[in-house]
């Protein structure tokens, strides 16, 4: 079963999980404070397919609870856009730590074959001529989201390299 964090009401969580749905997998997808379920997932709730679990992305706990009710194989995490309240970069930067160490962790705990993460074209921001994922990106950003997208992807290719566990960074 595969664990989609984020991936409920968001467009690209939704359809993520849809086309995994399409596919043949049986996913567990997070909500957080919105429990609104799009009506295109709701013929996966009817089949038992889909599970809908609350949890918060950066807590550990809430992802722990979910492992112990689903086995699962496989982490998609498209959680993101952690706010900083008008506090600075501080409260957004956690925010991405803290998911990064939850889906990590509970990535090492189950066992799970692969941690997929969405990221974003905006890599390329900046670049000239034709661009793709071999090509050297620019370390500074224009805006904080890119910058945290940055330091997952930098985050996620550690990860497999140090666990043997395949990572990838969609954009």
């Amino acid at each position: 079963m595969i664990l989609v964090i984020g991936g409920l009401n968001g467009f690209i969580g939704s359809n993520t999980t849809e086309a995994l749905l399409n596919l043949g997998k049986d996913c567990v997808v997070t909500r957080h404070e919105n429990t609104e379920i799009p009506g295109f997932l709701q013929k996966f709730i009817e089949q038992r397919r889909l599970f809908i679990q609350p949890a918060d992305a950066t807590s550990i706990a809430d992802l722990q609870k979910i492992g112990e009710k689903h086995k699962i194989d496989g982490i998609v995490n498209v959680a993101g856009g952690f706010s900083s309240g008008g506090k600075g970069p501080v409260p957004g930067l956690q925010g991405y730590f803290d998911m990064l160490t939850g889906t990590f962790k509970m990535a090492q705990e189950w066992t799970v074959k692969r941690v997929t993460f969405s990221s974003t074209g905006g890599m390329y921001l900046g670049l000239q001529g034709t661009v793709n994922e071999e090509h050297p990106l620019f370390l500074q950003s224009l805006f904080p989201i890119l910058a945290y997208q940055k330091i997952v992807e930098v985050a996620a290719d550690t990860f497999a390299k140090k666990t043997g566990i395949s990572t990838i960074c969609a954009r």
